[in-house]
């Protein structure tokens, strides 16, 4: 595995904990593990992504509260993540610009995951930001996210900004200094290779450990779907 060695990782260190860059050229080898902690990572009350209805009726819900069949509509039950939709959400951004992802490893288990790519407001998945009934995308959401961003002092000229799309510490990991330092080291990369973008962009939810995370680092909410996962889009000068 190749560690970075180029930022200041003496705390991970001394804790048995390596960090790992991936790319394009080797993030496929990597999908098992990524699956995995998903899973974990998920499962928590703010996304309940254990298991899902088989039948696509949109029935989710925790590992806890795990039922043998939909209560929905009496399908049956499997797993909200699978290897092979992991394999295929990430060759979707394989071909992305600068599409990197970290792992933090300890003793072979996979304890934070993230991933992100340099994009356009435009050539982000419209599911991840404004997608309407019709599937296409919604302009009003568009126009509100914009003008919330000038608000908050960022500039779109370039159209560019990176797109934080995964982020995620698995729970057995989830003290309060280790989150906010892997953001912290997530970040310092981002501004090392900021080639002129001038934002980074998240999706995550009000009832998400992140959300204070991002908060205690300057982001603010520039668009609330007010929806029943309290999501949100958060967003910062990439200075």
């Amino acid at each position: 595995m190749k560690n970075i060695q180029s930022l200041p990782y003496s705390t991970l260190n001394q804790k048995g904990f390596e960090v790992v860059s991936i790319d394009a050229t080797n993030v496929m080898n990597y999908v098992p593990w990524i699956t995995r902690v998903y899973k974990d990572v998920f499962n928590a009350s703010a996304w309940k992504e254990w298991v899902k209805c088989s039948s696509g009726c949109w029935f989710k819900t925790t590992f806890e509260n795990a039922p043998q069949f939909c209560p929905n509509c009496s399908s049956g039950i499997e797993d909200f993540y699978s290897d092979l939709e992991i394999q295929e959400s990430v060759e979707k951004v394989l071909s992305k610009t600068y599409f990197q992802c970290l792992l933090l490893i300890q003793e072979w288990n996979v304890a934070w995951f993230t991933w992100w790519w340099k994009d356009t407001l435009i050539g982000i998945d419209s599911e991840k930001l404004w997608l309407s009934e019709s599937g296409d995308i919604d302009p009003t959401r568009m126009k509100n996210l914009i003008q919330n961003l000038q608000q908050n002092n960022i500039n779109l000229s370039s159209w560019e900004l990176y797109y934080q799309s995964e982020t995620g510490i698995s729970p057995q990991y989830r003290w309060k200094w280790l989150g906010t330092l892997l953001v912290a080291v997530n970040e310092e990369i981002l501004r090392k290779n900021s080639d002129k973008v001038n934002a980074i962009l998240q999706r995550t939810s009000r009832s998400s450990p992140m959300y204070t995370i991002r908060q205690n680092l300057g982001y603010n909410e520039v668009f609330s779907y007010d929806d029943e996962d309290k999501r949100v889009l958060f967003a910062r000068n990439n200075y």
